[in-house]
């Protein structure tokens, strides 16, 4: 009987060890679920929505002939503005010719540098603002060489030169560049006298920008009706025109020129909705959008594909020469805090009225929970876009917009996963 009673004791005290040790583990676990926490630090992020499109760009072109016979020498470059009657190039009889003028005007331009340096710096007490001037343009030299920009690298040359050589001239190393003149003006005599006069010029028609290159699509379609196009337009095939060779450029009039393309039906329903100014990057030419308007969004039917005309007049060099592109047309652009969806919850707040003052009345609004130290804190958020795992939420967003008054600001630490968030929990 005693055995019996002893065993059953002994029963009883291992069940209860058990039950201890499972009340003791889950507790455990608990408390330490509740307390590990994943987290990231909130980052300023600009997301823009973009379409990929094949463009055509359309401009008023009037072609420039040569009816001389010789060899051309170009007075102006691509993307130069020029007035009318204003001349664009020489002829002359021969290719020497030509090269013997060439070297004369890199001669003028060596001396009308020379003779600005020659200015007097007897009031310039300090060679400091012209070593900080040389140190720019060694940066800008190296970053055209990084970059493979031969123009930029050559102007960036150019500058750094002329900033040593007037470095020399404040600290004294030199007196004047004299002698360099006159040597240049020598050289510049026997290319003179060498050379034959040119034959003829060759003037713009028009005023505008010229462009040296000629590729046959200049009359493809109707510059004065380009806002009239449809899908049919743009699926025809076009052959370019046979290039005469007397053609020597032409010239684009006009400030505004066109960027016309097809689109598919969805995209054009996102760029009709777009919140903001579209701008569009040019694969070839530059990483840099460049601002458009659009100005015409032609479509059958809401299901049908569409052609979309968009005008600019900003104009470069680069720009000057493009036809048939890739481009990205970049729809809407954010500027914000990052955050992962994960981060996100609903939660209670006190409501504050404009001037910051609790009102009495609480609200359920959606927000993410922040470690503050070793404390939680909710944070409401102003979501203005949401991405497949991430959103971004507005940085500044307007007092009417928070009931609470307070979001998150760059580097708080967010939580993106733990258990029984709450605000003003203590984390251990």
């Amino acid at each position: 009987m005693k055995k019996e009673i002893l065993k059953k004791i002994g029963i009883v005290a291992v069940v209860f060890t058990i039950v201890i040790y499972v009340v003791i583990t889950a507790v455990n676990a608990n408390m330490k679920n509740s307390n590990e926490l994943e987290t990231e630090i909130a980052v300023k992020y600009d997301y823009s929505e973009s379409i990929s499109a094949k463009a055509t760009i359309v401009r008023d072109e009037t072609l420039i002939n040569n009816v001389t016979d010789g060899v051309e020498y170009y007075m102006v470059n691509d993307g130069d503005k020029v007035a009318v009657g204003s001349v664009v190039a020489k002829v002359f009889a021969d290719e020497t010719d030509a090269l013997f003028y060439n070297k004369v005007q890199e001669i003028d331009a060596k001396i009308a540098v020379l003779e600005s340096l020659n200015t007097p710096y007897d009031n310039v007490s300090t060679d400091s603002a012209v070593d900080a001037q040389i140190y720019l343009n060694i940066k800008s030299l190296l970053g055209s060489v990084n970059e493979g920009n031969f123009k930029d690298r050559d102007l960036a040359s150019q500058s750094l030169v002329y900033s040593v050589n007037q470095r020399q001239r404040i600290v004294g190393t030199v007196s004047s560049f004299n002698s360099e003149i006159q040597s240049l003006q020598q050289e510049k005599a026997k290319y003179s006298e060498a050379s034959s006069s040119y034959i003829a010029d060759v003037k713009s028609p028009k005023a505008g920008y010229f462009v040296a290159n000629v590729d046959g699509f200049e009359n493809v379609y109707d510059y004065d009706k380009v806002t009239e196009l449809t899908v049919e337009d743009l699926s025809k095939e076009y052959i370019p025109q046979n290039i005469s060779d007397s053609s020597v450029g032409k010239i684009v009039s006009g400030l505004d020129w066109y960027i016309v393309c097809k689109l598919s039906a969805d995209d054009a329903l996102s760029l009709s909705h777009s919140e903001s100014y579209p701008e569009i990057i040019f694969s070839s030419a530059s990483e840099e959008p460049v601002p458009v308007d659009l100005v015409a969004l032609n479509q059958a039917t809401k299901q049908s594909d569409a052609v979309a005309v968009f005008k600019c007049n900003y104009m470069n060099s680069t720009l000057s020469g493009l036809r048939n592109e890739n481009i990205q047309i970049i729809i809407n652009s954010f500027e914000g805090v990052r955050i992962s969806k994960d981060a996100l919850h609903d939660d209670y707040i006190q409501v504050v009225d404009g001037e910051g003052e609790l009102t009495g009345e609480t609200a359920r609004v959606q927000g993410v929970y922040i470690l503050h130290g070793n404390e939680l804190m909710f944070r409401e958020v102003s979501v203005i876009y949401a991405g497949s795992d991430f959103v971004i939420v507005d940085i500044n967003p307007e007092s009417a917009i928070l009931k609470s008054g307070k979001t998150i600001i760059i580097n708080d630490q967010v939580v993106i996963e733990g258990d029984d968030l709450y605000d003003g929990k203590i984390i251990k």
